[in-house]
């Protein structure tokens, strides 16, 4: 692609990812996360490169990834509010078909368990899971849509249990969401990450949120590009040619 198309500047990853709540980062199912950078990490972060067991622990400590570009960060709908309402009723009415499909689930249906308490028997909505274990959260209406700016973290193979995700990367790095594709990316493209969460990082994943959550980031995608004129991106540099130095 860069061989061919010389002039591109950045990408987007768009997509789903799993949500790390935290004490001092309320996420919720259908929230977005574009990544950001934080201290001395570009923005997206491989969290480890070997096997992990299932009690949680890494072999091997997160390593800094490649940042991708920042000129293009946290959009001017910050002080505007953002206009995804908006995109996704166009989308409803240019496509009825997918207004089913793509709805919120419902905020009964958002539902965080401890993350020390494991699913019951392999339900997949876990309905039959004891609900004294689900975390206590103030209601928030399916309407107000959040978007985080934050690290993200990446690797091939998906963080699946809550302690390591809590203890390790919520707590130490700041990380509140994780996916499993901007990893074989970024040391070759520059990227921007936006994810709609999905689920959260514990043993609890289905695909129930991801439809909803893949179409908040399509939605945000399109803002962000809405808000990128000529003007921000003069001088930016090409991504080709920082592909060539970073392999230098």
């Amino acid at each position: 692609m860069l061989a061919s198309l010389s002039s591109i500047l950045f990408d987007l990853m768009v997509w789903v990812g799993g949500g790390i709540p935290s004490e001092t980062v309320d996420i919720r199912l259908g929230n977005v996360v574009m990544s950001k950078p934080l201290k001395e990490f570009g923005g997206v972060i491989q969290y480890r490169s070997g096997k992990m067991v299932e009690e949680g622990r890494l072999d091997q400590h997160p390593e800094q990834a490649a940042p991708g570009p920042s000129d293009c960060r946290q959009a001017g709908h910050m002080a505007d509010g953002n206009k995804l309402p908006d995109i996704l009723a166009r989308m409803e009415e240019m496509y009825p078909n997918m207004k089913l499909e793509f709805a919120h689930r419902g905020t009964e249906k958002d539902r965080l368990f401890r993350v020390d308490y494991d699913r019951v028997g392999g339900h997949p909505t876990c309905d039959l899971c004891d609900v004294d274990n689900v975390v206590p959260r103030p209601i928030r209406h399916h309407t107000h849509l959040i978007i985080h700016y934050s690290l993200i973290a990446s690797d091939n193979v998906m963080m699946r249990y809550g302690t390591s995700q809590d203890v390790l990367l919520a707590q130490e790095l700041g990380v509140i969401c994780v996916e499993i594709e901007a990893v074989g990316l970024m040391d070759s493209f520059p990227c921007l990450i936006i994810r709609g969460i999905c689920d959260y990082v514990d043993s609890y994943k289905n695909k129930m949120w991801q439809p909803y959550a893949a179409a908040m980031a399509a939605a945000y995608a399109r803002e962000l590009l809405n808000v990128i004129t000529g003007r921000k991106v003069v001088g930016m540099q090409k991504a080709a040619e920082a592909t060539q130095e970073g392999g230098e």
